[in-house]
């Protein structure tokens, strides 16, 4: 299961430091939140909500890696994907200094696993993994995700 400890432990591994006081209170709220009740343009915000989205891809145990989708509004859809490239070059950028070759194999499949989506309205219903970034609880979102927003932070 994805706790608040290893999902830091996990930001840790993939960012290079440690969660912020953003990152911790999405990954102290998960599975209930997945995604913060904000359209700005956060840095913070968009890394653990990523953070998030991958985590949920990685194999428990002995399994195989899981889809998950990663909803971003339309809006900060362009802004999103170049933060994706930026992340990816910090952790293979990591993993290629460290020679951990076993680890970058790991986590490019777990980026082919997250499914990149702007049109929320058309999934009739909750999928089994999922993070967002970019949306308001006042949007119009399926309830669904509007009830997984984190507000007031």
């Amino acid at each position: 299961m994805l706790t608040q400890d290893r999902l830091c432990a996990l930001h840790e591994t993939l960012l290079g430091d440690a969660p912020n006081g953003q990152h911790q209170s999405l990954y102290g709220t998960f599975p209930k939140r997945r995604g913060f009740s904000d359209i700005r343009i956060h840095i913070a915000r968009f890394e653990a909500a990523f953070v998030l989205a991958l985590a949920q891809t990685l194999p428990m145990g002995s399994g195989k890696m899981r889809r998950v989708m990663f909803f971003v509004a339309p809006s900060a859809e362009t802004w999103a994907v170049e933060q994706m490239g930026r992340i990816a070059k910090v952790i293979f950028g990591r993993f290629k200094a460290e020679g951990n070759v076993k680890g970058a194999q790991l986590l490019g499949d777990a980026f082919k696993n997250v499914m990149m989506g702007k049109y929320v309205l058309q999934v009739a219903e909750e999928p089994e993994r999922w993070a967002c970034f970019g949306f308001r609880a006042a949007d119009p979102v399926p309830e669904w995700m509007r009830d997984s927003l984190l507000t007031g932070v």
